[in-house]
């Protein structure tokens, strides 16, 4: 009866024994499968560093960060960048009649200086009585004051014509900036190798390549100088025009008796006056002229005629042989 006992403990014990036996196979199974895993990455990053293949630096990172960048900006929270300064060349012309131009002329004038512009040019016409009949004015305003200037020139009479227009420069303004820093870093380093030169073959060499250089810079500061007036200050041609109505006046009715006769006779004495008056201006020169030379020869004939003639000499004959 004791061995039928002892038969199912011994199964039992085995069955205990293969059942811990098989979980420590499958613990180190798993245990070596991620330790070969790890061993593989650090031998393929030996490989990869016996190979040569660089390591992430600083201005890697830097790169990924600027390649993140955008990403970034995309955020809601993330704050825009500045916007770009547009630079444009602004222009006008107006052209308008009114019957008094010379208070339409200060004016104008008036509206240029108050915006804190001024006049470049200005030419003007007038009649045979002296009355302006044109104007033409070539007003600088400053940019901002542009649209309103024009429109307040617009209001000193009829107007018959305006036009504006803008060019935009920005990309010249900004190409001309960027060459102006080039051409300025290239004429500092022709001051430096102009400082260390040695012969005299060098020296003259190198002051030939700086004059061209610093020739060059000029020429864009130049540029660059026209381009900040035109763009700061704008151009609006102005032409003033008399009106019709103002040159064209009804002529005062003819006036009739004892006073209108009067003045008429007055104005007629005195339209003869003036050209008497100018009949002996212009005669004067040649009296005076006649005087100096006809006075002296006529007191000079006067006296040749005044002197008696001398008597006929008498012949004396000879005695004959």
């Amino acid at each position: 009866m004791k061995p039928r006992h002892r038969v199912p403990a011994l199964l039992a014990a085995a069955l205990a024994v293969f059942v811990a036996v098989f979980v420590a196979v499958f613990v180190a199974g798993c245990g070596g499968g991620a330790n070969e895993d790890s061993g593989s990455r650090s031998t393929a990053g030996g490989a990869a560093a016996d190979k040569g293949t660089p390591a992430q630096t600083p201005a890697d990172n830097l790169r990924d960060g600027a390649a993140a960048q955008p990403e970034d900006a995309a955020k809601p929270g993330a704050k825009p960048a500045a916007a770009l300064e547009r630079a444009v060349i602004a222009t006008g012309s107006v052209q308008l009649t009114s019957g008094d131009l010379e208070a339409a002329r200060g004016q104008a004038i008036g509206l240029a200086t108050g915006a804190g512009g001024h006049v470049d040019d200005e030419q003007s016409q007038s009649d045979q009585r002296g009355r302006l009949v044109r104007v033409d004015l070539t007003l600088r305003v400053p940019a901002a004051s542009f649209e309103r200037t024009l429109d307040a020139l617009g209001r000193l009479g009829v107007v018959k014509h305006r036009q504006q227009s803008v060019e935009d420069v920005t990309t010249q303004v900004i190409d001309n900036t960027a060459r102006i820093k080039a051409q300025s870093a290239s004429v500092e380093s022709v001051e430096q190798l102009l400082a260390r030169a040695n012969t005299i073959g060098e020296v003259i060499s190198i002051e030939n390549e700086l004059a061209r250089r610093q020739a060059d810079l000029d020429s864009l500061k130049q540029q660059q100088r026209w381009l900040a007036d035109q763009t700061g200050m704008s151009t609006v041609q102005v032409s003033l025009l008399r009106s019709h109505k103002a040159a064209e006046k009804p002529a005062a009715p003819a006036r009739a008796g004892f006073l209108a006769g009067l003045d008429g006779g007055w104005h007629a004495l005195a339209g003869t006056a003036v050209a008497l008056s100018t009949v002996v201006g212009a005669l004067l020169p040649f009296v005076v002229v006649l005087a100096l030379v006809g006075v002296p020869a006529w007191f000079f004939a006067r006296r040749r005629r005044g002197v008696p003639a001398p008597p006929p000499a008498e012949v004396q004959q000879s005695p004959s042989s």
